[in-house]
């Protein structure tokens, strides 16, 4: 039998030691499908209950004529209907065969992709949204970005009163310039993503405002 000052520091490198609740609960958690799904939503026109789109949508749409695999339909909070696939080309053809076929009642609406969103940070006064594009061009043409790759969302002042610029931009500009410092009249700007989530302040969920809210 070994002594215990043989036995090896990474065969008891384990013992005692607390496992993070976090981590406990990831590894019960069941895995996600890896597989891409694509999404489209549906209105109302004029005031159809969620069954009743689901009744019209079922009526004149067949998805087995088409070849087209559904993987989600069902009613939404906000008074939507979900439709999901797991083909870019069969969600755009089902968006627009409920618009063709139901467009004077339902609206069919693909959501678009964003592109990212970067904020340069205090920018001079004399920088306004119509002037911006030019003002970045003329003095960091160093930085290989085309004119057409940005375009400048809108302007904010921080705690610190200081003018902030936030544009969105195509994912090779964005490559082109995240981290980077930016001259802008007599200042260096840096450059970084501009991430912001939207919270409802009435029930503390994620991605809806409070005067769209549903919740308690």
């Amino acid at each position: 039998m070994k002594k215990a000052s043989e036995v090896k520091p990474e065969a008891t490198s384990h013992i005692g030691k607390k496992r993070l609740y976090s981590e406990a609960l990831c590894g019960n958690l069941p895995k996600r499908s890896e597989q891409k799904t694509f999404k489209l939503t549906v209105k109302t026109k004029s005031d159809h209950s969620i069954e009743n789109m689901k009744t019209l949508d079922k009526t004149k749409v067949n998805p087995v004529d088409m070849k087209i695999g559904i993987t989600r339909f069902k009613g939404l909070r906000n008074g939507r209907l979900l439709i999901e696939t797991q083909n870019k080309l069969d969600i755009d053809a089902l968006s627009k065969t409920i618009n063709e076929l139901c467009g004077e009642e339902l609206e069919a609406l693909t959501p678009r992709r964003m592109n990212p969103r970067l904020i340069i940070y205090n920018v001079p006064d004399e920088l306004y949204i119509e002037n911006a594009k030019e003002l970045i061009m003329k003095q960091n043409s160093e930085l290989c970005v085309e004119n057409e790759d940005k375009t400048p969302n809108y302007l904010f002042k921080d705690k610190r009163k200081a003018k902030n610029l936030v544009i969105e931009v195509n994912c090779t500009a964005r490559m082109k310039l995240l981290g980077k410092k930016m001259k802008l009249g007599w200042n260096m700007c840096n450059v970084d993503d501009y991430i912001k989530i939207n919270r409802c302040y009435k029930c503390s969920k994620f991605n809806h405002r409070a005067q769209d809210c549903k919740g308690n």
